[in-house]
């Protein structure tokens, strides 16, 4: 599997077969919800999102896009849209640039999986994001989910309508 074939995993279009939950289950210190999506383009892929937001540390949080990939049999993480937390990330494949608490994007590369790391190991700086609502706005747009996200986060649209700001 190559960069590009990962991109078009990524950016195809997406729709929801399997609904999140209504609300976040807990998990030890973290609340966590997933849902499944297919695609059109690759009708034998299933794609799954999980989310985790820590109880504590808000800015500890995670969404995933994965799915199985039948030429390396075994799931791997497509992308990952993390928030800045404090622990160090070091892109030692690509360019060993380091940072810490920065939220910053995960997307998977045929140099990691070809060097044994996870597939996502490469990560990217963004000021795009920096709280869990956002990026899931963000994910749901980069991830091409065709699928309205009010219908299944109503609490996005709302704030949405309180951010209006007021040209005068």
């Amino acid at each position: 599997m190559n960069n590009k074939e990962i991109q078009e995993l990524i950016s195809c279009e997406k729709t929801i077969v399997e609904r999140p939950k209504r609300s976040f289950k807990q998990n030890g210190m973290h609340e966590e919800n997933s849902f499944l999506l297919k695609s059109f383009d690759f009708p034998n892929m299933k794609f799954s999102v999980r989310m985790r937001k820590h109880l504590e540390f808000i800015e500890n949080y995670s969404i995933m896009l994965a799915s199985y990939i039948p030429e390396l049999e075994k799931e791997i993480r497509l992308i990952r849209f993390n928030g800045p937390h404090p622990s160090m990330h070091k892109n030692n494949i690509i360019n060993n640039e380091k940072w810490d608490h920065k939220s910053h994007i995960h997307i998977a590369t045929k140099e990691a999986i070809e060097a044994g790391f996870q597939a996502e190991h490469y990560a990217e700086i963004t000021e795009e994001y920096q709280i869990f609502d956002d990026a899931l706005s963000l994910f749901w747009e980069k991830v091409n989910i065709v699928d309205r996200i009010e219908n299944f986060f109503p609490e996005i649209k709302q704030k949405k309508l309180f951010n209006i700001r007021v040209l005068r």
